[in-house]
């Protein structure tokens, strides 16, 4: 009995070494290493051939939001619960903007963080990143609200940018009614949502608009001049997000060559 245990302990233990050996190859990308847990997930992505790695070539910009609404199903969790949640809808350059309040503590003044969702410009809306938004809500204590702006190819650039701006002054402006701090802004964002968390901060700053008490870049696209860099050359491919991926995204956002080297597109 004891014998047989000293085996399957060593077995256990060169599967183990084995496992750590293979995984650990997967984390080198030539450039440095990757988190493991995102080195799994990103070689099961690739044996799976999940559709979320595809690239968008050939689909329309409807058929691309199914794309990443049917990833989001794919891998949401519950919801996660909290004590208020309101949806409505404030005033915008080209008409109403929805919205969607996140308090985690009522009866209490908070801060503020209005979240810009990414997805290129193209993709992505209010449900996108519901729950991503609800846990950072429960977790940081301060109030989120969710901004849906206007999408492009249909609403190309400065569309979302209006958006953003209108939503930035709305909040300043209604905090209060939702027991939110005025004093105590911030704004946030992912990938797109970060670029445009960056262009209301410089247009609030230059316009002498609300004032922002912190920015929350979440690898946020700030230069859309040009892609010939080292990380899309090292990183172009493999990586999900491809360079096949943000060409595409960036022809819908910004069909005229010439805004690329905005400031409000490439902050």
């Amino acid at each position: 009995m004891k014998k047989g245990m000293i085996w399957i302990v060593g077995i256990l233990a060169v599967l183990c070494f084995a496992g750590y050996i293979i995984v650990n190859n997967w984390t080198d990308t030539g450039h440095g290493k990757l988190n493991y847990k995102v080195a799994i997930i990103l070689k099961l992505m690739e044996l799976t051939a999940d559709d979320s790695l595809k690239d968008l070539d050939g689909l329309s910009a409807a058929e691309s939001r199914k794309q990443l609404q049917q990833t989001v199903e794919k891998f949401s969790d519950d919801p996660v619960q909290l004590p208020k949640i309101m949806n409505q809808k404030i005033p915008g350059p080209a008409g109403e903007i929805p919205i969607r309040i996140y308090i985690p503590v009522e009866g209490k003044v908070l801060p503020v963080t209005i979240f810009y969702h990414g997805g290129g410009w193209v993709q992505g809306n209010l449900d996108s990143h519901d729950n991503v938004v609800r846990y950072m809500a429960a977790r940081s204590g301060s109030i989120f609200v969710s901004v849906d702006y206007r999408l492009a190819p249909e609403n190309p650039f400065p569309s979302a940018v209006e958006d953003a701006y209108a939503a930035l002054k709305w909040v300043a402006g209604n905090a209060k009614t939702f027991s939110g701090d005025p004093s105590k802004i911030a704004v946030m964002g992912d990938s797109a949502g970060g670029n445009l968390s960056a262009v209301v901060s410089m247009m609030a700053r230059d316009k002498n608009g609300p004032k922002i008490s912190r920015q929350i870049l979440v690898y946020p696209a700030t230069n859309l001049k040009t892609l010939d860099t080292d990380s899309y050359t090292f990183f172009g491919e493999g990586f999900m997000l491809t360079l096949k991926k943000i060409e595409w995204f960036r022809a819908h956002y910004l069909p005229n060559k010439s805004d690329w080297s905005n400031p409000m597109a490439s902050p």
